[in-house]
């Protein structure tokens, strides 16, 4: 695969009614991971005449953070 690409992944379930336990019942998972290839975002040289030049963040659309895990659970009453 290309190291342009960035992989995100997403998995969710639902237990919905058929737990025995009533506290189990109606209980919704949600994992979701961004950047699972860790790619990294764009960086360029920003040039500059008095001296202060540097690595920066470039690009509007591609996220400065790497990867990221959220875990989402979710219980209907």
């Amino acid at each position: 695969m290309p190291s342009n690409y960035n992989v995100d992944l997403a998995v969710s379930y639902d237990m919905g009614d058929p737990p025995e336990n009533e506290y189990l019942r109606n209980i919704s998972l949600q994992l979701v991971v961004n950047n699972v290839t860790t790619r990294r975002p764009p960086f360029a040289y920003k040039a500059s005449t008095s001296g202060s030049g540097g690595s920066a963040f470039w690009g509007l659309v591609d996220s400065p953070i790497q990867r990221q895990i959220s875990l989402t659970i979710t219980k209907t009453w």
